[in-house]
């Protein structure tokens, strides 16, 4: 696995092994069963304890900024995040994990909502958003770069759908820069594929040495191989 930081200080929090938690999206096609358990096993290997997060709930904002109507982003948010849910119980099926600890391995944000840690986080971001110009600018930005993998080539969201699409954005951050406290663990990385510029900017400090929890870090991780 080719791992780098969204910044320095990432790296020491990196070797506690403590706990790491896997990034896991909806709608995108990187995350096979294959490349899921691959993962998985990698983290497994590296760290002491291994959660995978899915952003189920917040997923129909993204669907809402590019079009569809609550509705029908509603069931179609549903049934793909279920479809996500079943290739990751596929793809952990070959490890000795028994059903009790499979549910306890994944997180989805619907798991959250009863987490009062991770709501006051959500709401803080929420409440920064309207006073932070540059929280702001820097969340919309990461929305940009999220709707650009949905949209055709040379098309440019709109500010309607960037201010909806943030709301996705907002939902996922507490999970970025939070994870120890929302998850009661001395330390943790979150671990994807990619990281938005606003977020390894968090990370340096752009709002503030004490924005992201001390014991945080974020991997950017990408296996050497297919498999």
């Amino acid at each position: 696995m080719r791992i780098s930081y969204a910044a320095e200080r990432c790296e020491s929090v990196h070797q506690n092994r403590h706990h790491a938690v896997i990034g896991i999206s909806p709608f995108n096609s990187y995350f096979s069963e294959q490349q899921i358990a691959y993962i998985f096993r990698w983290a497994s290997n590296q760290f002491d304890s291994v959660q995978l997060y899915v952003p189920d709930e917040p997923t129909v904002y993204t669907l809402l900024a590019l079009g569809y109507d609550e509705k029908k982003a509603a069931k179609k948010a549903r049934r793909q995040c279920n479809y996500l849910k079943n290739k990751i119980h596929r793809a952990l099926s070959q490890f000795d994990i028994d059903e009790s600890q499979l549910s306890k391995l994944l997180i989805c944000h619907s798991d959250l909502i009863h987490n009062l840690v991770f709501q006051e986080k959500y709401n803080w971001c929420c409440e920064r958003l309207k006073v932070d110009p540059i929280f702001r600018e820097g969340c919309l930005s990461s929305s940009r770069w999220v709707l650009s993998n949905q949209l055709k080539a040379n098309e440019e969201p709109t500010d309607e759908m960037l201010q909806t699409a943030v709301k996705y954005f907002l939902a996922e951050l507490p999970m970025f820069l939070w994870s120890p406290e929302i998850l009661a663990k001395p330390s943790a990385v979150f671990c994807y594929h990619q990281c938005p510029s606003f977020l390894k900017a968090l990370f340096n400090g752009i709002c503030g040495d004490d924005f992201v929890h001390e014991q945080q870090g974020f991997l950017i991780i990408e296996p050497k191989t297919d498999k």
